[in-house]
């Protein structure tokens, strides 16, 4: 796992590692990545499994400037912040940071809200590669990057992240077809599909349609909606059963409320 720290305080950044290897399975599979300064990290970016800014840093570029810069590269980025302010700043909340450790928090704290994260970072490298069919072309795309899948034309409409949608796009001539907004058709069945992911997170909201449980932001019993302001309507008769895996998967996952 790859864990990047970007801090100016090499007290703090030794203080977080220790915290991370008290709580991690394989703390000897660890690669950490430390910057004092947010312009030394993203002259070196990589998809980290996890970064943790602090807000205030007195190099050039701070945490808040460094992770709107991470979110235009890395949309889906496991970022945290890792600071002595005890509140978030509205300007912090927008770049959708996974978690807000507080520095001198009680450690007990730190390292439950380190727990979450780990498992958070050990879900997505668990994503599987999905399949898209078109006109004998293929290719495949992580399973965080999809949205949801409807029924559309004898396949299926497969509606996209904006990251999932760049990855598209870069092999747009090779896959044979036009992207349409956010949305990629296969020729697969939605059943296929929902045989492939059910154990990753995806039900039924309709019969037409799957959702990525990961991807839902706010829910009631007739709607939800998922990133990007889409909202879907749960059909009354899958209500009991969507209800149901939606709140196994937040209670399991709590960064699928992020």
């Amino acid at each position: 796992m790859n864990i990047a720290i970007c801090d100016d305080s090499h007290g703090d950044i030794e203080f977080l590692k220790e915290q991370i290897k008290y709580v991690s399975r394989d703390s000897d599979r660890i690669v950490f990545y430390e910057f004092s300064d947010g312009r030394e990290l993203l002259e070196d970016y990589k998809s980290y499994d996890m970064i943790f800014l602090d807000i205030q840093m007195e190099g050039k570029m701070d945490g808040r400037q460094t992770a709107e810069q991470i979110r235009k590269m890395d949309s889906d980025a496991l970022l945290s912040f890792y600071t002595a302010y005890d509140f978030p700043a509205s300007d912090i909340v927008k770049v959708r940071p996974f978690s807000y450790l507080v520095k001198d928090r009680n450690p007990e704290k730190i390292r439950e809200e380190l727990e979450t994260l780990m498992e958070e970072a050990r879900r997505r490298q668990k994503d599987i590669d999905v399949p898209i069919l078109f006109h004998g072309n293929s290719c495949v795309i992580p399973s965080r990057e999809i949205l949801y899948i409807d029924i559309f034309d004898k396949g299926c409409g497969i509606y996209l992240t904006e990251k999932g949608v760049d990855r598209v796009c870069r092999i747009q001539s090779t896959l044979g077809q036009d992207i349409q907004g956010n949305m990629v058709k296969s020729s697969k069945r939605l059943g296929e599909y929902y045989e492939l992911l059910k154990e990753e997170g995806f039900a039924y909201a309709k019969k037409s349609y799957i959702v990525n449980l990961y991807h839902v932001i706010f829910n009631s019993k007739e709607y939800i909606t998922i990133r990007g302001d889409t909202i879907l309507n749960v059909a009354r008769s899958k209500q009991k059963e969507f209800q149901e895996a939606l709140g196994k998967f937040w209670g399991e996952y709590p960064g699928g409320k992020q």
